[in-house]
């Protein structure tokens, strides 16, 4: 059974979210939560001070949220720091919904290819 969300850590752990709370994704992300621009298929949640904070890149995030920043954000300079949380796309009440299991195959991918390239 797939969790309904994962934490990407900076240093490329993921790590399985208890549920859908708020609490939950506030204490994934180690503070106030923001989500970042992205397609439909996903929602990506970060401190909202996280940069302010000086908290490191996060690269598997990064690479995750460049298949999906359908708003050119990286291609304007932005990038994402400190752990990130991921979930399925916002229902039509605008609720968090579980990430499916292809979106968190090609999360566990993108981890496995960017510990590869380090190694």
């Amino acid at each position: 059974m797939n969790p309904p969300g994962i934490r990407i850590d900076v240093d490329g752990t993921i790590s399985p979210l208890p549920d859908l709370s708020y609490e939950s994704i506030r204490d994934g992300v180690g503070g106030w939560i923001e989500a970042a621009p992205t397609a439909a298929s996903i929602v990506i949640y970060l401190d909202e001070e996280g940069k302010i904070k000086g908290l490191p890149l996060n690269p598997v995030a990064n690479m995750l949220w460049a298949l999906v920043d359908e708003f050119g954000c990286i291609a304007d300079g932005d990038f994402l720091v400190g752990p990130v949380v991921v979930l399925g796309p916002y229902d039509d009440e605008g609720e968090n919904t579980p990430l499916d299991a292809d979106m968190l195959a090609l999360i566990n991918a993108l981890a496995a290819e960017w510990e590869g390239a380090w190694s």
